[in-house]
């Protein structure tokens, strides 16, 4: 039931909280890196990083798996600076 709630609530919302940016331009500056990998923020994607040249920060998917949806996701990181996201069982 609480889930149904959240999920109605979520539905009915116009955006959702994100990574501050100002704060996230600080980590990455901080870590001398143009890349951030993060937990879900309710946006599981790639985002540009404005202010940073070649930037990204990878927002990761939650892991919500039942019969009636299946959100998980792995990022897979290859040497050559490449990612993929994959279902679990294909990871």
């Amino acid at each position: 039931a609480m889930r149904t709630q959240s999920e109605a609530h979520n539905q009915s919302m116009h955006s959702f909280a994100d990574a501050d940016v100002a704060m996230t331009l600080g980590w990455m500056q901080q870590a001398d890196s143009t890349h951030l990998i993060h937990g879900h923020t309710h946006r599981p994607r790639d985002h540009a990083i404005a202010g940073l040249d070649q930037a990204c920060r990878q927002v990761l998917s939650d892991w919500h798996v039942d019969a009636h949806g299946h959100r998980a996701e792995v990022l897979r990181l290859h040497a050559d600076g490449r990612s993929e996201r994959l279902q679990p069982l294909r990871a």
